[in-house]
This record gives C-alpha cells, structure tokens and sequence, in this order.
C-alpha cells in the first residue's frame, strides 16, 4: 500500500543542485580586500602616542584601457581613438609613437576594434603599429564596446 501526498524526491534533487551550486559560486567570489589605515601605536601606557602615523599605501589601480577603432569608408580605413579622430591607416605608427612618447602607461591595455567590414590586413597593421610604438598589451575587440 501506497502513503498519499507528494512525491519529495525532485524537490530534494532541486535543492541539492542549487546548493551545490552556490557553494561552487562561494569558491568563484573575488577576495576582498581592505585598506590600512594607518592609526598610531600606543607606548606602554595603551594612549595614543603622539608619532607619526604610518603612511597609507594606495591599493593598485587597474591599468587603463583604451580603444582603437577601426573603420571602413570607401578604400580607406581610419582609425579613431587614443587622441586620433578619422586618421588613416598610413599615419597611425607615427601618431602612436608620439602618444607614447608623451608618457603613455607602461600598463596601458589597448584593445584593437574593428567594424564588420575592415580587411583583417589593415587590423593586423594597426596591432603592428602598436607593437612598434612600444605598446605591450594589444588585444582584439569588437566594433561595439
């Protein structure tokens, strides 16, 4: 004979799963971190001490990023972006060796976005004009970001 009411076990299998899963997302979380503050030290007595406090360290800024895009219009492909509006394919390793002499960051990321309709040949001569320009992180993106 069969006891009457409702079956449990896909409501178990249910909950199991989303707990397995935000115990999996708790290993996924970033760390946080937390600022020093840099409070004086008490001599003996456990009262503040009239010393320095110690100096505050800045936390680590992500590096900057900028965009490069690249477009199409007729035969020839310009490139907007990092002070360069509309320049053409010719001029960019010029123009990009002067950016980083003005003092570009050493952590600059530079993300190469090209529309649908750029050949891969001139995205491929932008990516280089940044390799020659002392630029070390170039990364490829898409038109939209």
């Amino acid at each position: 004979m069969l006891a009457g009411g409702p079956n449990m076990t896909p409501m178990v299998d249910v909950v199991l799963v989303i707990l397995i899963f935000f115990m999996a997302a708790m290993g996924l979380a970033a760390r946080e971190t937390y600022l020093r503050t840099g409070l004086p030290k008490p001599e003996g007595g456990g009262a503040p001490s009239q010393a320095a406090p110690e100096p505050k360290t800045q936390p680590a800024l992500p590096p900057s990023r900028a965009i490069l895009r690249v477009a199409r219009e007729g035969r020839a492909t310009l490139i907007t972006g990092l002070g360069m509006e509309r320049a053409p394919l010719p001029e960019i390793s010029r123009r990009l060796q002067e950016f980083k002499a003005a003092g570009a960051s050493d952590s600059l990321i530079v993300v190469v976005a090209p529309a649908g309709e750029v050949p891969y040949q001139d995205v491929v001569l932008v990516h280089d004009a940044c390799a020659r320009a002392g630029i070390q992180n170039v990364r490829l993106g898409v038109a939209g970001e």
